[in-house]
């Protein structure tokens, strides 16, 4: 009798693989493993309906819709199904319900995959009569570094509400051999003023701090010469900080004395044509003027050598003359005692090294800066100063000058006197003189006016109210910047953004600092300026859109809205419009536009979403685009085909009498 085999020498057949295959289909498609997914998922989007309803729509989308965990799992279920059905392989006619009804299941969950992952959902805010726009902002803010010229780049989301980046849990972004982690965040950012000392070439600067039991303290850096920083304006009361000028000798010549005291009135302005109200007026020597500079960028004017127009208005007053006309002349103000002195064009205005400058020919920023001069005056607010060109930069904007006095407050009283607009406000003067030493002057309306030395950290009587002034610190040499920092007492300009404290690691160097929303920063970097941006991601789109008009329908008798109506317009890429559409509430408009496109997916869908009550010129638009909406519509057809065929045909197999 033949030896019997060994089982353990026997190699395994086909049909031994294939059972091993058909097990491990049975247990990964398995009802078990499909119930527990399908709960986790229900849990996770139960979750997120909560967040998004309760919270914010942007914290539901990065921690559960767009969170990569929740897309694996939609994965997993979808090869679980699939794995069901291979598991009863061969299929037989009584499978067909559910062959079909599982195929449906992943080709609905493989278009939500898809529109997670491929589509795009965004806002466009329109105003009527403004250029087209050609792209979105999508939801949830990011942060964005790139090395250069964008050669590489990272993108990471940020999220404020539930987890904020703090110095134990960042949010890093690695490119080459650099870092860049956001450390902190802000939900609103004001501009710190930081004053260190410098050389012999800078100016002083104080620190004054005003203190009243009926109001905030006040608590500012004034410098000496600098056209932003030299005084302060209260409303009621006038802060200058001026050099001190010795007296003319007592052996001097009658009437030398009053001569050397007066000088011409002169006032320097800076006005800007793309910000016609940010002008910065600053009195070099004598008094404010209250004169308001308006400088206007005519259409016609598309060159340099255009200019545009510089307005002034003093009470009834006007005067109004093309700038071309105006630069390197003095012109008499008919009918006023001021002469207007055009000193410098900037067709591109920046601030650079502390100067104003012009960084090209075209005029995307056109400033003018020119003189109002005036009646000889006392000399205080300035007048051993330089010209204000000369002082005229600290890294701050000029139209966002904190200390300067700004035009629009009373002046002219007839003509007599360009300078009697201060004379019913407090008024204090600190004056530097050369060795060091400060001194003030105070004129009061109520009380009579003062005068003294001043004691550094003691605090002297203006004569206003109850108001005590101090001056805390005082550098003979001063170099003041500003930098952003969280809104707080001591940085009581804000500047309406939150923002990102971002720290820069390159080769063993790190710099930190705030940057605001919205804005870019840069940091230095061997390889190239790192640019850092914190906000909202764009979407480029390849067309236009455009609002034409906005309406609002009001219910009859009542100005409660009703409804809201946006006629819209779409232009290709070469400016030319291809599509006119309205939109109203469960109306939106497509495009491209055709027959079945909203089946389709493919297409940007604009449904109307808000509105602005203070600017009915303007519209808020919601925009979706979803490429696996078609599969969503095929899956969820096929899985009702599925069930009814389960539910009401029962196919079952032939079974045949023996």
């Amino acid at each position: 009798m033949p030896p019997s085999p060994s089982i353990s020498s026997t190699p395994c057949d086909p049909w031994c693989a294939r059972s091993g295959l058909k097990a491990f289909l049975r247990v990964f498609g398995s009802v078990k493993l499909a119930m527990v997914l399908l709960a986790i998922l229900i849990g996770a989007c139960i979750v997120g309906t909560v967040v998004e309803s309760r919270i914010d729509t942007s914290v539901a989308q990065v921690y559960v819709y767009d969170a990569p965990w929740f897309i694996a799992w939609l994965t997993l279920l979808c090869m679980n199904l699939v794995g069901s059905v291979f598991a009863r392989w061969p299929l037989k006619a009584h499978h067909t319900g559910f062959v079909v009804t599982h195929a449906g299941t992943v080709i609905l969950l493989l278009g939500a995959i898809i529109g997670r992952v491929w589509g795009v959902e965004g806002f466009m805010t329109l105003t009527k009569g403004e250029a087209p726009l050609n792209h979105l902002v999508l939801l949830g803010r990011f942060i964005e570094a790139q090395i250069g010229d964008g050669a590489e780049r990272k993108l990471a989301p940020i999220e404020m509400t539930l987890r904020p980046p703090t110095p134990h849990r960042p949010v890093v972004l690695s490119l080459k051999d650099a870092k860049v982690s956001a450390l902190d965040y802000a939900e609103q950012l004001g501009v710190k003023t930081v004053v260190e000392k410098g050389d012999a070439n800078d100016p002083p600067a104080l620190r004054l701090v005003l203190r009243s039991p009926m109001a905030a303290p006040v608590d500012r850096w004034l410098v000496l010469n600098d056209m932003e920083r030299h005084g302060i304006d209260l409303g009621a009361a006038v802060i200058q900080f001026a050099a001190d000028i010795p007296k003319a000798p007592a052996q001097a010549a009658p009437g030398a004395t009053e001569n050397a005291a007066l000088q011409p009135a002169r006032e320097v302005h800076f006005t800007f044509a793309m910000m016609p109200d940010m002008g910065v007026a600053r009195p070099v020597v004598g008094e404010a003027t209250g004169i308001k500079a308006v400088y206007r960028w005519t259409s016609s004017a598309t060159s340099v050598e255009d200019y545009g127009v510089l307005e002034l208005v003093a009470n009834d007053k006007k005067f109004s003359m093309p700038v071309a006309k105006l630069l390197g002349k003095r012109t008499r103000w008919n009918g006023t005692p001021w002469t207007v002195h055009g000193l410098q064009f900037f067709a591109d205005f920046r601030m650079q090294d502390k100067k104003p400058v012009s960084v090209s020919n075209t005029p995307n920023n056109p400033a003018l800066m020119f003189e109002i001069l005036g009646p000889p005056a006392p000399a205080t607010a300035g007048r051993a100063g330089p010209p204000a060109s000369a002082r005229a930069g600290s890294q701050s904007r000029p139209d966002e000058s904190p200390g300067s006095l700004p035009p629009g407050h009373p002046s002219v009283s007839g003509h007599s006197s360009p300078h009697a607009g201060l004379a019913q406000r407090n008024r204090l003067r600190i004056y530097y003189g050369a060795n060091g030493k400060l001194r003030y002057e105070a004129d009061s309306r109520k009380q009579a006016a003062t005068k003294g030395d001043i004691q550094m950290g003691k605090e002297f009587d203006p004569g206003w109210a109850d108001w005590k002034v101090c001056v805390t610190e005082c550098f003979d040499h001063a170099v003041v910047r500003e930098e952003l920092a969280p809104l707080s007492a001591e940085n009581s300009r804000g500047i309406g953004a939150p923002g990102l404290r971002v720290q820069v690691e390159k080769g063993g160097r790190s710099s930190v600092r705030w940057i605001a929303m919205g804005s870019p920063a840069f940091f230095g970097g061997d390889g190239g300026d790192w640019h850092v941006t914190f906000g909202h991601r764009l979407h480029p789109l390849n067309f236009g859109v455009a609002l034409d008009d906005f309406e609002v329908e009001r219910n009859e008798g009542t100005q409660n809205p009703a409804g809201f109506r946006s006629r819209l317009r779409f232009l290709d890429s070469a400016g030319k419009t291809v599509l006119q559409r309205e939109v109203w509430m469960n109306h939106p408009a497509n495009f491209p536009d055709f027959p079945c496109v909203g089946l389709l997916g493919t297409a940007y869908k604009f449904s109307q979403s808000s509105w602005n009550p203070d600017n009915l010129d303007e519209t808020t638009l919601q925009v979706m685009r979803d490429p696996g909406w078609s599969l969503k519509w095929i899956g969820s057809l096929m899985l009702c085909v599925g069930i009814f065929i389960m539910f009401y045909l029962k196919p079952s197999p032939i079974r045949t009498a023996r």
